[in-house]
């Protein structure tokens, strides 16, 4: 099968929607010769907020170090091959058709034979792994879907485990308190693992209850790792990075935001327990590249794309904007998928906002979009309305223009991220 006709049949696999558990993946894994158990080593990264940055940072540092490195991320923003990058290169189209050719069959004879279709997310994680496997990396960093003990990335047996943060998520799918989340995030814990984790009370108590079931070695941020900030910029910042009684001064971040030293302090937690040096931290963090984190698309007027898409990223990046740009009148382009606390996330960053644009993030689970609009107005904030994002940026962009801000902030879901970036970027792809 070609690219396109493997794209098709993955979209296909949608209709099959978000169904957690680990029997389908456990089984087209096994038809694939089990490829999870040909990789070495793996870094296993959950939490509410910030695990595709950790990841990121993990993975150039374990690059910078030596080791040939596989990543598996999602969602992607402009091209599937991103979401399985080999030495830091997301696969081609050719490769992706290549892989997904193998796994398509083996999906339709598990269904002929009396199994529930494998979702179109166990498809990519399958792809993943695979890739990685036959790649022959020395170390995986696989980023959890959703959750954590049934996502189907836990098929993998990781001696190395973070949960970033836990706050109230995905309520259908994990439960709708704090602790009923954190047990399933920490179910990403292996026997015998080091779990680092940022989360705070009452997530962390359940976190160290299963580390300790599990005889895990548990490392807490504040206690046995923190970054400091030495001074940031529109360009970066550079922190000072303590694990344990070791202290790395003026480590460079080319990544924005007040969250991101937390991430740092993780990421780099985890390089000590990879048993990487001070270059290669060093060297990883500054090479570092992480797209639609309070990423800089334009500086004339300041365009900034931001992927929160829930209350707690919300106001973190509230306080990231507070940070860099206190003075600056800010317009928002917001779209938000009608599955999120919505009213939360505007009612934190209205505020902040001179005007708004609202668009439809490009995915059937937008719902009724113009919601966002009519809480917006509620809070005085003077909206427009337009469907399309491309469109909506060009409104954006005029607004800009006509001196009703200073800066425009794009946010609320990571799928409008690829139209965004191509509309001010002018770029097609990250691949």
């Amino acid at each position: 099968m070609d690219f396109n006709t493997c794209m098709a049949e993955v979209a296909s696999l949608g209709k099959f929607g978000i169904n957690l558990g680990l029997q389908r993946i456990t089984e087209l894994l096994y038809r694939l010769g089990e490829p999870q158990k040909r990789i070495p080593q793996y870094l296993h990264v959950t939490g509410t907020n910030g695990k595709g940055s950790v990841s990121a940072m993990c993975e150039s540092m374990l690059r910078a170090g030596g080791f040939k490195t596989g990543f598996f991320s999602s969602p992607h923003l402009q091209c599937y091959g991103e979401r399985c990058r080999i030495n830091g290169q997301p696969m081609s189209e050719e490769q992706v058709a290549e892989y997904l050719s193998r796994i398509i069959p083996v999906v339709k004879a598990m269904v002929a034979e009396g199994w529930e279709s494998p979702t179109e997310f166990e498809v990519a994680t399958a792809f993943g792994l695979l890739a990685m496997a036959e790649a022959q990396v020395d170390w995986a960093v696989v980023e959890v879907g959703m959750g954590g003990s049934i996502d189907s990335t836990n098929v993998i047996d990781a001696g190395l485990a973070v949960i970033t943060n836990v706050s109230v998520e995905h309520t259908a799918y994990l439960g709708d308190t704090v602790e009923a989340i954190a047990e399933v995030k920490a179910g990403i814990i292996k026997p015998g693992a080091t779990v680092l984790t940022a989360a705070a009370e009452p997530a962390y108590g359940v976190i160290a209850a299963r580390a300790a079931a599990q005889q895990a070695t548990l490392r807490r941020a504040g206690a046995d790792f923190s970054a400091t900030l030495v001074q940031a910029d529109e360009y970066g910042q550079s922190l000072d990075i303590r694990v344990g009684g070791t202290l790395l001064r003026e480590v460079r971040l080319p990544l924005l935001g007040s969250y991101q030293r937390d991430n740092a302090a993780l990421a780099v937690a985890a390089a000590f327990a990879m048993g990487l040096d001070e270059s290669a931290i060093r060297y990883g963090l500054q090479q570092v590249r992480w797209p639609a984190r309070l990423e800089v698309l334009r500086r004339q007027p300041l365009v900034v794309l931001d992927g929160a898409h829930n209350p707690d990223g919300i106001r973190r990046l509230v306080a990231s904007l507070n940070e860099l740009w206190p003075d600056k009148r800010k317009v928002a382009l917001l779209g938000i998928v009608a599955d999120k606390d919505r009213r939360e996330m505007i009612e934190t960053i209205a505020p902040l906002l001179s005007a708004a644009v609202v668009t439809s993030p490009p995915v059937v689970r937008a719902g009724d979009w113009r919601y966002c609009a009519a809480v917006l107005r509620e809070q005085g904030v003077a909206v427009e309305e337009v469907a399309d994002v491309a469109a909506a940026c060009a409104r954006a962009e005029a607004l800009l223009e006509a001196q009703a801000g200073e800066m425009l902030i794009c946010c609320g879901s990571l799928y409008m991220a690829a139209d965004i970036r191509s509309y001010f970027l002018q770029e097609v792809s990250l691949c």
